[in-house]
């Protein structure tokens, strides 16, 4: 298989988990120069400077989509970017979430507000997309409980959710953009990213059509675990459920010791060991991460 002909990345998740490996996977060698690389960032999030200015003015959540473009700016531009006020009437609120709310009062378009952002403040060419440009809330259900907004849902995500869905204020169905339902379509691998799996990848997955896509897609899927090692075999279950039967081509994961448990319930799941993390380091590090897309991109080419 030539990567030649698979160079259309897509990448699904949230602010940080996805952060942490996209910019290594941008930076890395064998990723062909003519590549086409999407990031599909959740906007549900209902708290900090997100929540406030989503209660104010209506908008969807804007933090994982700064945090996303912060990542592929210089380290002084995301500093700048990243920076949270901590004084009156500004607290909470991020440098980054202000100016991107900025250019969508100036434009009355999200995603044009998000090239306005790339162009001044980003050095990577990546599409950087919405999941969703209206503004919902992630509803959990966990045995007869239901949980609303991605705040009180985070407080329970150690425990296994049965379901999660998406509610509007109206109360509306929560379509996908046919843009996204495109580049699933045309893609050649997509990427979950690691991070919170409920609240992030998951909510970044579940507008409608986005499902649908990626399991008709001829794509190769990977998914990375993310550093709740004793849940992951119950998101992989999660997974299936939601995706009515699918289970990804890849799982990537730093514990050797989850190997067996896949190769017992999911056979049909390449299981690939990698050391993500160094020894002070709580997210998937820059270089072990770079070295991981290196050697798998490589692998794939052969």
């Amino acid at each position: 298989m030539s990567l030649k002909n698979l160079n259309s990345f897509v990448f699904f998740g949230g602010g940080t988990g996805l952060s942490n490996i996209l910019k290594p996977f941008v930076l890395s060698q064998n990723i062909p120069i003519d590549s086409n690389i999407s990031a599909i960032v959740s906007t549900f999030d209902n708290g900090g400077s997100s929540g406030i200015l989503r209660s104010k003015y209506g908008i969807p959540a804007l933090g994982d989509l700064r945090k996303v473009l912060s990542s592929l700016s210089s380290q002084s531009k995301s500093e700048f970017l990243e920076y949270r006020f901590r004084n009156k009437p500004l607290t909470q609120h991020v440098v980054g979430n202000l100016l991107l709310y900025s250019y969508l009062k100036k434009t009355n378009s999200l995603e044009s507000a998000i090239e306005i952002y790339k162009e001044k403040f980003t050095e990577k060419s990546i599409d950087v997309i919405p999941s969703s440009i209206i503004s919902a809330d992630l509803v959990g259900k966990f045995k007869k409980d239901i949980f609303f907004g991605e705040c009180n849902i985070n407080q329970i995500s150690h425990e296994n959710l049965d379901d999660l869905n998406l509610l509007s204020k109206n109360k509306s169905s929560i379509r996908a953009d046919k843009k996204i339902i495109n580049i699933i379509k045309n893609s050649s691998f997509i990427f979950f990213a690691p991070g919170s799996f409920y609240t992030s990848l998951m909510a970044s997955m579940l507008p409608i059509g986005i499902i649908e896509a990626i399991k008709s897609s001829k794509a190769k899927t990977i998914l990375f675990q993310n550093r709740d090692k004793q849940k992951f075999m119950n998101h992989i279950d999660f997974m299936k459920l939601k995706f009515e039967g699918f289970a990804p081509d890849y799982i990537v994961s730093s514990n050797k010791d989850l190997k067996s448990k896949i190769e017992k319930k999911y056979p049909q799941i390449k299981f690939i060991f990698h050391d993500f993390f160094s020894a002070d380091s709580k997210f998937h590090e820059f270089e072990n991460t770079k070295i991981f897309f290196e050697d798998f991109l490589k692998s794939i080419n052969h």
